[in-house]
């Protein structure tokens, strides 16, 4: 039995581990996910604060025109769609009520591209710029702030 006294002594002289009562198992749980919601709340407010709505904003300030037929210059035909994006919603009501004048200016704008200048991605952005420059110069109390291709068919 000296062994089984000396077993005795080891576990007496080693503390007894405590054991976590509920409320602080809770807080243990608890805690670190309080810890990681305040973080992105704060990363939130300092950083994403600007951009939380601009979906919206970007769609009351968004003209889209509906898909028409238009010719280049080379004689290929163009099915077309585009969204022009304006500084604020009135300018958005200017350009729905000189639509007109923006199918006319759509016209143009495409009548001098041919298929190879409109080839590619500098291709399509020299477009959206041409058509951003004329309507900026047509209504000039008009801001563009960019202008979309959100769909082109060349055949």
């Amino acid at each position: 039995m000296v062994n089984g006294v000396e077993d005795s002594k080891e576990q007496a002289a080693e503390p007894k581990k405590k054991k976590m009562s509920s409320k602080q198992r809770m807080m243990a749980f608890v805690s670190p996910i309080v810890g990681v919601t305040m973080v992105s709340l704060l990363f939130f407010m300092l950083f994403g604060e600007d951009n939380f709505f601009a979906s919206d904003d970007v769609r009351e300030r968004t003209y889209s025109t509906e898909e028409r037929i238009y010719m280049m210059g080379d004689g290929n035909i163009v099915r077309a769609e585009f969204a022009i994006e304006v500084t604020n919603e009135e300018a958005r009501t200017s350009l729905i009520n000189g639509r007109k004048v923006i199918d006319w200016i759509l016209s143009n704008a495409i009548s001098e591209f041919d298929l190879e200048r409109i080839s590619g991605k500098s291709g399509k952005e020299a477009l959206e710029n041409e058509i951003k420059g004329t309507i900026n110069r047509q209504f000039p109390s008009l801001q563009i702030e960019r202008v979309y291709i959100t769909s082109l068919v060349i055949t």
